[in-house]
């Protein structure tokens, strides 16, 4: 005789949900209240109560107009003599962003330099950020200001000539609130799909962007496309717009890549940093796993294991389909395994060429 019996057990697969740090923005700037504080801000937060006066309340305010309904974001507000460097280190014990907001302009590359160097020293934490960057907007002041458009580009030119930076952009403040809108289009596009440019239309135009300029005191010089396509080519990312169309809307986020790297525009990068954030948490589970071991089906096993976070994203749409050779597995030693993986991000048009042509016939 027996008793009928049903035993549940519970094992650790490594299946479990981790925090998502994707769209979440770290601001760095100045502000007459709060400082010093890392403070979480979100759609219903009040900004200017919580910093004062200040580069940094501005730019959330922006990033808040374009970030969408669940926007959300940490901020530390420094005093006028501080930098981003001086706070960055305490801020980022208390929170994980994605990309870091330095709400100050900068005045030489090598700011911008400073902030790819420590985006590389977090890199080797295995914390995976990249910055974004302003730089000033058109100096109209007589005499020492810029004279023309002509000698803003030459100024801009020698911000970014000769710099390696891949996990740094960097906008000028021409209209005023590039640099807002930037980091709230980024956080929007995380939640909806992280492959995409920032000069997607169909998200609609930027909302509060400032003022299109003129420049020089005496000839009122127009901004034209031509002067932001100049800056495009000097990787700043920049505003367009579209003639006959309502709105101005972001050209390409270039970073500072160097000429034929791998992420000369950021959604490029964020797709990879989000790839191997969780290929790198399936690789943790996997130390000392001796379910992973070097025969044909422990390899392709342990492939299909890596493989699940990437096919999570593909069916996002946020990566193109696997290809067969997309995940390859070898031992280089008794304990050791190396593993390549290549991911591909999906494609979107960013020229549009149209040839209409007239057809007289009557057939």
């Amino acid at each position: 005789m027996a008793l009928g019996k049903v035993t549940v057990t519970t094992g650790a697969t490594g299946p479990g949900a981790f925090p998502a740090i994707e769209g979440v923005g770290l601001f760095i700037g100045k502000g007459s209240a709060g400082l010093g504080a890392v403070t979480a801000v979100g759609t219903d937060s009040d900004i200017a109560t919580l910093f004062g006066a200040g580069n940094l309340a501005s730019t959330l305010e922006i990033a808040r107009a374009n970030g969408g309904s669940g926007w959300q974001a940490h901020a530390i507000a420094h005093n006028d003599v501080q930098s981003w460097a001086d706070v960055i280190g305490p801020a980022l014990e208390a929170c994980n962003p994605e990309f870091i907001v330095v709400c100050t302009p900068v005045a030489s590359g090598t700011e911008l330099s400073d902030m790819q160097a420590r985006a590389a020293t977090l890199l080797g934490q295995a914390r995976r950020v990249f910055f974004l960057a302003a730089w000033r907007g058109i100096d109209n002041t007589p005499v020492t200001g810029d004279l023309s458009w002509a000698d803003y580009l030459t100024a801009a030119q020698a911000i970014t000539t000769g710099l390696a930076a891949q996990r740094v952009l960097v906008t000028p403040l021409i209209f005023g609130g590039e640099l807002g809108a930037l980091a709230g289009r980024l956080a929007l596009f995380a939640r909806e799909k992280i492959s995409r440019s920032p000069m997607r239309v169909r998200n609609g135009a930027i909302a509060s962007p400032g003022t299109r300029p003129v420049a020089g005191n005496n000839a009122n010089e127009p901004l034209t496309l031509a002067t932001q396509e100049a800056l495009d080519g000097n990787r700043f990312t920049v505003f367009q717009w579209y003639e006959g169309r309502e709105g101005v809307y972001f050209a390409d986020g270039n970073t500072l890549e160097a000429t034929g790297g791998d992420f000369p525009v950021i959604e490029w990068l964020r797709v990879t940093d989000k790839a191997a954030r969780r290929v790198r948490l399936v690789a943790i589970n996997a130390i000392a796993d001796d379910e992973v071991e070097n025969t044909p089906a422990g390899n392709a096993g342990f492939a299909t294991r890596l493989a699940a976070p990437l096919r999570q994203m593909v069916a996002l749409q946020e990566l193109q389909p696997l290809a067969k050779d997309a995940i390859t597995v070898s031992w280089t030693g008794l304990n050791t395994v190396a593993i390549r993986m290549k991911v591909r991000p999906p494609s979107a048009p960013k020229d549009i060429q149209v040839s209409i042509t007239l057809d007289v016939s009557n057939e």
